[in-house]
């Protein structure tokens, strides 16, 4: 081997004197910072002179050696930073100390010898081979591995670096680079190196070494790059030598021969000097420093690495070897970590970590093991791979000892996140057992969780939240103080959208830490981002699957979420001075759902952990909630839908029907309804008088069910309060006015007309006013509706209106003020009532007098009322003042007939309305075919009417005041005269009154076998 060496120093020297660089041996050669000239020996001299001539050789072989494509190093672009050695104080190395002391380590952690494909090693006596596991650290720019400089061993001699691939590591094939082969020869890149770079990217550049101390060419093989570092190794085909015995023939043939093996010698020469010489590849996890150590070494020095020199005895090195093979117990490993830890330093630290971890005395740790006391020492130690490594192995030891719950509740805490994590989600494990937390356990896995939350923003939040999820799915006592505990609203922005997912979903999937969670802090915690967020996401799972129908809903059990509490934190929502969030909170109310049984979901016997509340508490609170809303939410009532034959519901929906505003009123009215007559009326009888009024005020509403969003308009029933004011000239004055404007109805608007009633076109009712309008007169209850407020009637404790009106509302009909009047079917009940203390209930009777001649007007019954107050509220004994309000009242009636007679004379257009068989006017969606029968004149003479051209049977009726046509037939025959085929049987049995309508119009209605014709008299110019 040294002649080998000679060799190569005189090849170099004579190539360096031909090129001009004799002076590269005439000076010193370069000595590493740091390092004494005068402690290098002569021998080390000479390497550094002879590695400062084999680069300039290397340098000089380039352009003739050029790669190959495959193999082609990375070479930096113009303006690139140079490899450089790595600035002081900034490492790119670091002992790995768990492959040290893996002995053996199924090749990853070989620490005795090498496997390479052109070089094995042959040491002289009293030397020994070590290999020093390394992990090599990212780069931002090319840096050079110095065997001076990057780390050393004290006394040793660092010989080159080894970089296997992990792959080969792992026991798989050798070689990152090319492999093959060309003829005989084997190509098998090197995996030992001198001149080694690290660069960006996670690869690592490094050149063929000429030269290796104490190693040799491998013999296992003629290798192509041992021949192109040595031609020996390729042996030269011999020439033939002449004999005088052999013919020509047999000369003739062995020259062929060698020529033949001389053309294969040739091209294998040839192939092998385009073979490259550098080589760029994966880093490797682990890089080896190979270093020759004395055989009577006691101690072995790393220096280089972090922090100062770490000196540690190579027998103490060798025991840790074996007991972190598991070939110790607890005393013997005790003992030798007392001794490894009094030298101060990271690595004794970390090293002590990992014997413990391997050694496997974690699974049978007793309560008075000796290595306790060290476990909780490095566990309060600065250096962070100590504590993981410690907290891991006590993660992964599945102890059932009380002592590693301990230590693993005071890991929790650790400074560093990702170590308190691990602790965590060992402790998970913990709390599954059947053995109960201490308080103490439960504060410190709240902690830790609340800690990482806010501050390990590089954790999924799916990670931090996954330990007390599963704790508390495993025991449900943990529910309440996590909930308490961990405080959500405190996490980052940038984990607000998964920690919103997570809670969300396991809500909806009844787990029950996230159910608490999504009402106590997401939205109930007031925070109206986290609320916007969730409400977001819950309206998100209610929007259809993509493979769903259209009009398919995800509304399945696992999506729906339980109210389970009259606090949860959506009241909050529902009520938010945020109108975005209130809006997106009633239109989530849809994905909730109360529910009846309090154990319900997710709750065991004897357990609350929900703090669940009654349903009708439940109930309760979300109807205080949406009358807090104007108009109110129509979702409340969707809600409620569902369990509307539960008592409480049935009280919730009633409470939103007498408390309410606007069209949801109505709709919770329609829902407890019964639907026959005699039902409604028992319903009614139960209801105090003040609620009866209100019922039937919100009955003649026509607000359509809205279908979208929360309406935001004003509160309707203020529009519907009427704003006439009385006409100058005292009440009789105001009758006449009245009578002349029309009554109550919009012009050209029959008086029995109602709103549901069909349009004059014979098409459906228009479209009723949408939520943001006003109520118009025609949809207004009139005052009339007040007769509901009486109680005893003759001594009846029920009153025969109750039924009536229960039928109108089975039937969907909302009576005009005569209607009531003639229901009430007791005038002189209604004539005393005008005086009546009770003011809805007077002024209703007023109105039902009043329409027993004329329809009203606003302000009529008020004004009747007054003056029964003026001439009749003083007088005490009753039959004295029925006595005078029946003076009143005739006085009033006669004015009124009279001044209806005189505007009887006139033209008016005759129109008769066909309805559809078996329908009402009345009724919704009534429909009716118009007939025009032209224009008739009527006068008056004495008291009977003449009505032409066409003859028409007619006369006055005094009280209610009306028009009658005696034979309605006549019309009929009109009809056909017009050229309309009217199959209609009318006798003079069934006169037709035409009663006031406003405007001065007149209308009626007759049956005919089943079917229904309104008669209307329209006054033109």
């Amino acid at each position: 081997m040294q002649s080998t060496t000679c060799r190569w120093f005189l090849i170099v020297m004579l190539l360096c004197f031909a090129t001009g660089a004799a002076e590269v041996f005439a000076a010193d050669p370069v000595i590493p910072e740091g390092v004494n000239k005068e402690d290098l020996s002569p021998e080390q001299l000479r390497e550094l002179r002879i590695r400062k001539a084999q680069r300039l050789l290397e340098q000089m072989n380039k352009n003739k050696n050029k790669p190959t494509p495959e193999s082609a190093p990375e070479q930096p672009a113009p303006g690139q930073d140079q490899p450089a050695e790595a600035p002081p104080g900034v490492k790119v190395v670091q002992l790995d100390l768990q492959t040290l002391l893996s002995e053996g380590g199924g090749g990853r952690g070989r620490t005795s010898g090498v496997e390479d494909p052109i070089w094995e090693f042959e040491l002289p006596p009293g030397q020994k081979l070590m290999l020093v596991p390394l992990n090599p650290l990212p780069v931002d720019q090319p840096v050079d591995l110095d065997m001076f400089k990057t780390m050393r061993l004290v006394g040793a001699r660092q010989l080159a670096w080894y970089l296997p691939d992990d792959q080969d590591a792992r026991g798989g094939r050798r070689g990152g680079g090319r492999r093959g082969g060309h003829g005989e020869l084997q190509i098998d890149p090197p995996l030992l190196a001198i001149n080694v770079t690290l660069r960006r990217g996670n690869v690592v550049h490094y050149t063929l070494a000429r030269r290796i101390n104490y190693a040799k060419l491998s013999e296992r093989g003629n290798q192509a790059y041992a021949v192109l570092l040595d031609r020996n190794q390729l042996k030269r085909p011999e020439l033939p030598t002449r004999t005088n015995n052999a013919d020509s023939r047999q000369r003739l043939e062995a020259m062929v021969e060698y020529r033949q093996a001389m053309d294969n010698y040739n091209r294998q020469i040839a192939f092998v000097q385009q073979l490259p010489i550098e080589f760029t590849k994966p880093t490797p996890s682990v890089i080896y420093g190979v270093f020759a150590v004395p055989v009577l070494a006691r101690d072995i020095e790393f220096s280089g690495l972090e922090g100062d020199s770490w000196k540690v005895p190579l027998d103490l090195l060798q025991r840790l070897q074996e007991y972190a093979g598991g070939r110790s117990n607890h005393f013997e490993i005790d003992q030798a970590l007392a001794e490894l830890l009094k030298i101060d330093h990271v690595y004794s630290q970390r090293t002590a970590a990992i014997v413990i971890a391997d050694s496997g005395v974690m699974s049978k740790l007793p309560a008075d093991s000796p290595l306790i006391g060290k476990i909780q020492t490095l566990l309060q130690s600065n250096d962070r791979a100590t504590r993981m490594r410690l907290v891991s192995a006590l993660a992964s030891s599945k102890s059932s000892v009380p002592i590693v719950g301990e230590l693993l509740a005071k890991a929790v805490s650790d400074p560093d996140p990702e170590v308190g994590l691990i602790a965590m989600q060992a402790q998970a494990g913990e709390v599954s057992g059947k053995g109960q937390m201490s308080p103490a356990q439960v504060d410190a896995l709240a902690d830790g969780a609340q800690r990482l939350l806010v501050k390990a923003e590089d954790q999924p939040v799916a990670e931090v939240l996954a330990v007390p999820l599963e704790a508390a799915g495993k025991r449900q006592e943990l529910v309440k103080p996590f909930a308490e505990k961990i405080d959500l609203t405190q996490a980052p922005a940038s984990r607000r959208a998964a920690m919103v997912d997570l809670v969300v979903e396991g809500a909806a999937a009844g787990e029950l830490l996230p159910m608490r969670w999504l009402s106590d802090q997401l939205l109930g915690g007031g925070d109206a981002d986290l609320q916007q967020r969730t409400l977001s996401k819950i309206l998100a799972m209610a929007e259809p699957a993509p493979e769903a129908g259209k009009n398919q809903r995800r509304r399945s059990g696992q999506n729906r979420f339980d109210l389970y509490s009259a606090n949860h934190g959506l009241m909050d929502c529902l009520a938010s001075p945020s109108a975005s969030v209130r809006a997106m909170a009633w239109k989530a109310l849809e994905q909730f759902e109360v529910t009846r049984n309090t154990r319900g979901r997710g709750g065991r016997d004897g357990e609350n952990p929900l703090d669940r509340s009654e349903p009708s508490a439940i109930y309760d609170a979300l109807v205080t909630a949406s009358l807090a809303v104007k108009p109110t939410p129509t979702q409340i009532v969707r809600v409620l839908e569902p369990e509307v034959r539960e008592p409480e519901v049935a009280a919730a929906l009633q409470r939103v029907m007498l408390e309410g505003h606007g069209p949801t009123r109505l709709a919770a009215m329609r829902l407890i309804l019964p639907t026959s007559g005699k039902a409604a009326g028992d319903w009614l009888v139960g209801m105090t008088a003040d609620q009866r009024l209100i019922t039937a005020r919100v009955w003649y509403e026509r607000y359509p069910m809205p279908e979208g969003d929360v309406a935001t308009t004003v509160d309707p029933a203020a529009a519907a309060k009427a704003t006439s004011k009385p006409t100058a000239g005292g009440f009789f004055g105001m009758l006449k006015a009245a009578i002349g404007a029309g009554g109550n109805q919009p012009a050209n608007a029959p008086a029995d007309q109602d709103a549901n009633a069909p349009a004059e076109n014979g098409a459906e009712t228009p479209a009723a006013p949408t939520q943001a309008a006003e109520m118009t007169p025609d949809m207004q209850a009139p005052l009339s509706v007040g007769l509901l407020r009486i109680t005893v009637i003759e001594g009846q404790t029920r009153p025969p209106i109750f039924d009536w009106f229960g039928e109108q509302m089975a039937e969907d009909l909302r009576p005009r003020p005569r209607q009531w009047a003639q229901a009430f079917a007791n005038p002189d009940a209604l004539l005393i009532g005008m005086a009546s203390p009770d003011e809805p209930y007077a002024l209703a009777c007023c109105e039902a007098m009043i329409s027993t001649v004329v329809a009203p007007t606003p302000g009529t019954a008020e004004q009747l009322r007054a003056a029964a107050v003026q001439h009749a509220g003083s007088i005490q004994d009753p039959v004295q003042q029925a006595e005078q309000l029946a003076t009143i009242w005739q006085t009033v009636k006669q004015q009124l007939a009279e001044q209806l007679t005189e505007q009887v004379p006139g033209k008016y257009k005759m129109t008769l309305k066909i309805y559809e068989r078996g329908k009402q006017p009345a009724a919704a969606g009534a429909k009716f075919t118009p007939y025009d029968l032209g224009e008739v004149l009527i006068n008056l003479n004495g008291g009977s009417v003449a009505l032409g051209p066409e003859p028409l049977d007619a006369e006055l009726v005094a009280t209610p005041f009306a028009i009658s046509l005696v034979n309605p037939q006549q019309l009929v025959d009109i009809a056909a005269k017009k050229g309309s085929e009217l199959d209609l049987a009318l006798t003079p049995e069934q006169p037709v009154n035409l009663e006031p309508a406003g405007a001065g119009n007149y209308s009626g209605k007759v049956n005919a076998r089943g079917q229904v014709i309104g008669v209307e008299l329209i006054r033109q110019p």
